[in-house]
């Protein structure tokens, strides 16, 4: 009766905090690092199963500079 009525309340709650968590973690083993927060998708937390779940994030774009040394300009007088 008890996990009839809680069940999802239940799950909720150890998703709230599950997945900051179990994401923190990724980011770290990735190394990657997001400019705003995750937008998630496809959580999955079901009895006797893993939490999964997809974290779509915006990342800084990698610049690579090439040469600028050098170089002449012109310019108007």
């Amino acid at each position: 009766m008890i996990k009839i009525h809680f069940a999802d309340d239940v799950k909720k709650e150890v998703a709230r905090h599950l997945i900051p968590e179990v994401y923190r973690q990724a980011l770290s083993e990735t190394r990657i690092e997001p400019v705003e927060e995750p937008d998630l998708q496809e959580v999955r937390l079901e009895e006797g199963a893993p939490l999964s779940f997809a974290a779509v994030v915006e990342i800084k774009p990698t610049i690579a500079l090439g040469t600028y040394t050098g170089l002449s300009v012109q310019h108007a007088p």
